[in-house]
């Protein structure tokens, strides 16, 4: 299924998606009956490299009749290449394999999403008409300290959650009870209390990046990625799914728009990706990003998917076989070519180049990235530990052009 071509120039050895020399793609649609496969169609416009996770020259595939197991893969790209080209994945499934195949895209939350309170009660003291205090509850706790949310006589109730202030979307999910209390204490004292339910008015949609941004349609009603659900016995499955370029997609500096691979924890040092500071106390290296566990208010928080996903099924939705894909882009191309001619044993995709100036993210030692991905967003290492005074700081806010 993959076979090591030498291009021209002295281009390095790419794991193409040919199946014969001749550089032809298998034809979308036709089911092949060998194997269970993920490749990138190849149209000869950039080089890549296409391995099952940590095993260089491998194909990203599963043998016909082979015991069940979960596949992990990476494709290996130039940044620029990613960002001009994007790319196509074409999945393969034999038609005596699944069930169902379920695609689920790459997503991860672009700007930071919360479950507002449930509860908020104002009272307003006033005393012969004069204002004199105001107080507030959330949850039935004293105080709208900016946990969650404010409350200022000119503003209002505001959920830190909803980010149009700043020009972005409305984050801030779910429903609230609200109650206003008007407490006179003058000459002829009242009490008067009103409520009304509402909905703090954000959507899920709104507020993610990756695939389910830029090639996704299917959303539960609250805006929440699903996955593609597709008959396959008797039948096969295979489909190709186009990743727009960034520059269509974006028009910025932000790889992780596609490429989601993320460094995997290492247990000789920290994890890159720390989730500490939460109100339910946990550890993942997953990017927070794209798992944030909870909400600032301990609320617990649906995980994206890191992974360009499918997963083949039987009639009970119990998981045979997946095969998961993740992008890694490449911040120099000497380090793209001694990881292709040392077959995998070689090279750093994250060594920065040295631009000067014409910079657009400077890691320090006039080190350069320009694309910005998962490991240059590694939010520890950029903003210290996790605090709610930096935790919005934790969401990349790229800016999508659709």
């Amino acid at each position: 299924m993959i076979l090591l071509l030498f291009a021209c120039g002295g281009e390095p050895p790419v794991a193409s998606s040919d199946s014969s020399s001749n550089g032809d793609n298998p034809k979308v649609g036709q089911t092949q009956e060998d194997a269970a496969w993920v490749i990138v169609r190849d149209d000869k416009t950039f080089p890549f490299f296409m391995n099952k996770l940590g095993t260089f020259g491998q194909a990203c595939e599963i043998k016909a009749g082979a015991a069940n197991q979960n596949l992990d893969c990476t494709v290996d790209i130039n940044e620029l290449d990613l960002y001009y080209q994007g790319l196509t994945l074409q999945a393969n499934f034999p038609t005596s394999m699944c069930t169902y195949v379920v695609h689920k895209p790459y997503w991860h939350y672009n700007y930071e999403t919360g479950i507002g309170p449930a509860t908020v009660a104002i009272t307003k003291t006033t005393l012969n008409g004069t204002a004199t205090g105001t107080t507030c509850l959330m949850d039935g706790v004293a105080g709208c300290n900016g946990t969650e949310v404010t409350y200022s006589a000119t503003e209002g109730l505001q959920c830190i959650y909803n980010h149009t202030k700043f020009e972005g979307p409305n984050c801030c999910l779910g429903k609230y009870t609200y109650s206003e209390t008007l407490n006179e204490t003058g000459a002829t004292p009242t009490v008067t209390t009103t409520n009304t339910i509402s909905s703090w008015g954000g959507n899920y949609r709104d507020c993610i990046g990756g695939q389910a941004k830029t090639d996704w349609e299917l959303f539960a009603k609250d805006g929440f990625p699903i996955g593609e659900i597709s008959y396959a016995q008797g039948k096969g499955y295979n489909k190709a799914y186009q990743l727009k370029s960034i520059l269509k997609t974006t028009g910025s500096s932000y790889s992780l728009a596609i490429a989601n691979n993320y460094k995997r924890y290492d247990v000789a040092t920290p994890p890159n990706h720390r989730h500490t500071g939460y109100v339910v106390a946990t550890s993942t290296d997953v990017p927070y990003m794209v798992n944030p566990v909870d909400d600032r208010n301990g609320t617990s928080m649906p995980s994206g998917n890191i992974a360009y996903a499918w997963q083949c099924l039987d009639r009970d939705h119990e998981v045979a076989y997946s095969i998961n894909v993740y992008v890694r882009e490449w911040n120099t191309y000497a380090e793209f070519l001694t990881y292709g001619t040392s077959l995998g044993v070689s090279g750093n995709p994250d060594i920065t180049g040295v631009e000067g100036t014409n910079c657009d993210y400077t890691l320090g030692s006039g080190q350069c990235d320009d694309y910005y991905d998962l490991d240059t967003a590694t939010p520890y290492n950029l903003f210290g530990p996790h605090t709610s005074g930096n935790r919005s700081l934790y969401f990349p806010a790229i800016p999508y052009i659709n």
